[in-house]
């Protein structure tokens, strides 16, 4: 008997002890699994590009020009052709990887005209048949010479008197000529510390006027028996210029450029003018001025800067 009750109690106590295991009590039910939000990340960019650039390039090849010859204006594309004929030069063996001098050659009156051979053809362009002739040279300079019309000139002026007083803008045939020059120092390989003018008679007025509308383009000038506005005398004093006159020339006074030559002086200018007089000689000594060595040395020893 008390064993039964025993059994009993035991039974009575285990109960409910089974009946919590099966079902699970309040500590031992699963909390909800903790989440943690992912670290925020900064949107994906694209990464950054530099701007685009222009390319450099270098002078364009002037396909169409012959080189080591001259090249007639009427020949070339339109775009190359002005309302003034001319002709340039380049030297044999051309490249836009090396800088050429150039001369910019303007002819006297007895080579205007529009057939656009005569201001390189006739005697008075010695000069430029020199320069071709010259190994030293005629594969390094760039040679430009426009032709005028008959029906005007370089410098509206009467040559007879010698001096003259510069008119507010050039003639329309220098301003054209002036145009052509900077067409093609642009856009051949050009070396502007070394750009020249040379220039006979009516073509020395024109020398005069360039030096002084632009007394800082060119790096020296050769004038043969043209002059000058003695009032421009203090902007190019500071030019290589080299003057040529005979005592005796009838048709542009030497006068003219001896005043020259003294205006420049008082204004200041050094060494780096000179006159050369040719006594008992008129106007025509292109061809000796053209054929000296000594000019053509000294020119292109002239550099700006």
């Amino acid at each position: 008997m008390k064993r039964m009750i025993a059994l009993l109690l035991c039974g009575l106590i285990l109960l409910p002890l089974l009946a919590a295991c099966a079902n699970g009590t309040p500590e031992e039910t699963e909390k909800p699994a903790e989440t943690t939000a992912a670290p925020e990340t900064e949107p994906e960019t694209e990464p950054e590009t530099a701007p685009e650039t222009e390319p450099e390039t270098a002078p364009p090849a002037v396909t169409e020009l012959k080189e080591g010859a001259w090249n007639n204006s009427n020949t070339l594309k339109e775009a190359q052709k002005f309302s003034l004929p001319y002709q340039i030069y380049l030297p044999a063996g051309y490249t836009p990887e090396k800088s050429y001098p150039v001369l910019f050659y303007l002819h006297g009156n007895g080579s205007r005209g529009t057939n656009n051979t005569t201001q390189i053809s006739n005697d008075s362009a010695e000069i430029l048949k020199r320069i071709r002739a010259n190994a030293a040279y005629k594969g390094e300079v760039i040679m430009i010479a426009p032709q005028c019309s008959t029906a005007t000139q370089w410098v509206s002026c009467d040559y007879k008197v010698g001096n003259y007083t510069s008119t507010a803008k050039p003639a329309a045939c220098l301003q054209t000529a002036i145009e052509i020059f900077d067409y093609w120092t642009a856009m051949l390989s050009t070396d502007p510390a070394r750009y020249y003018l040379y220039g006979n008679s009516m073509g020395g007025f024109a020398c005069w006027d360039l030096m002084a509308r632009f007394p800082d383009r060119f790096a020296a000038a050769v004038i043969v028996a043209g002059c000058g506005d003695l009032a421009k005398a203090p902007e190019i004093k500071d030019l290589a210029i080299w003057i040529h006159h005979g005592t005796v020339d009838p048709t542009v006074p030497y006068s003219g450029n001896e005043k020259m030559y003294n205006a420049l002086k008082e204004a200041g200018a050094g060494d780096n003018v000179i006159l050369t007089s040719y006594p008992g000689k008129g106007h025509t000594i292109f061809k000796e001025v053209g054929a000296s060595s000594a000019v053509l040395k000294w020119l292109f020893e002239q550099k700006k800067g």
